[in-house]
């Protein structure tokens, strides 16, 4: 489980502490569903439980149970939510990737508010923003998508931050290349790959940004191995189906295509043709 919370709750007025289920036990983690089960709908430990929930659906691509228990949580009319950056980006990217896209942007534009200094001032920066560069990740697509009039100053601070490890270089480069700066994303990626050959995420990464830069055929060996390597994760079944797609690989692509279908059913892009003319 995250430890990272990723709401800050200010009730109007004072509670008590939190219940059993929902403390940190001796490795300094939270069981969020058994804290939402052990608490009642609307009291701030289930709200807080709830979004934690949401978040890591989030990050695990589980964009329906994401939204889902997003919209579940209940914080009644004596109640208000002071929120950090990263819930409201997590959340944008959620709602953007099933199509509910308003809300998607109004989130991204709040998290982005936050990471500039703006948002609720009564909680620490460091409550306020805990992750930078994961907020950063997942407001910026949705603020390039919008045409968004922040999107140049949040870039920017983006790309301001430190990137040196795997982990970072991997996230970045899938950025810039949401962002169309395909080829900074594949020198990035690239960083990231010379860390850690052979993780799937980054052989995606490596395929699906060569597609796009039209060079498919150098991408296929990248997505074949994502797939030996992760073969139930949604994005790389629509990578290697653009790839195929771009190759002249039609059936083959259209059978990838359709399996990214049915591992994410509500991820709008899978719903998505993908042109293909037979080589």
């Amino acid at each position: 489980m995250l430890t990272t919370l990723f709401a800050v709750l200010a009730l109007v007025a004072a509670q008590d502490g939190p219940p059993h289920e929902c403390q940190a036990d001796a490795r300094g983690l939270v069981d969020y569903q058994a804290c939402a089960n052990a608490t009642e709908p609307g009291t701030p430990f289930r709200n807080l439980a709830l979004i934690n929930l949401a978040s890591i659906a989030t990050l695990d691509g589980d964009f329906v149970r994401a939204v889902e228990i997003y919209d579940s949580v209940d914080f009644g009319p004596n109640r208000r939510i002071e929120s950090d950056s990263v819930f409201h980006a997590l959340r944008a990217h959620a709602f953007e990737r099933v199509g509910r896209l308003e809300e998607a942007l109004a989130d991204a534009q709040l998290a982005a508010s936050i990471l500039a200094g703006g948002g609720p001032t009564q909680i620490p920066e460091i409550q306020r923003n805990p992750d930078p560069e994961l907020a950063y990740a997942h407001l910026l697509p949705v603020l390039v998508r919008a045409g968004d009039a922040t999107l140049e100053s949040a870039l920017a601070a983006y790309l301001a931050l430190p990137a040196d490890d795997f982990f970072t270089l991997g996230n970045r480069a899938v950025v810039l290349m949401e962002l169309g700066q395909l080829d900074a994303a594949l020198a990035t990626n690239e960083r990231a790959m010379a860390l850690q050959p052979h993780h799937p995420a980054i052989q995606n990464s490596q395929c699906y940004i060569l597609t796009l830069m039209g060079r498919a055929a150098e991408g296929l060996s990248y997505c074949e191995r994502a797939i030996e390597l992760a073969p139930t994760v949604a994005p790389i079944r629509h990578s290697y189906a653009s790839a195929l797609a771009a190759t002249g690989q039609c059936q083959e692509a259209e059978i990838q295509l359709a399996e990214a279908r049915q591992l994410e059913p509500a991820t709008v892009l899978y719903r998505e043709p993908i042109n293909c003319s037979p080589g």
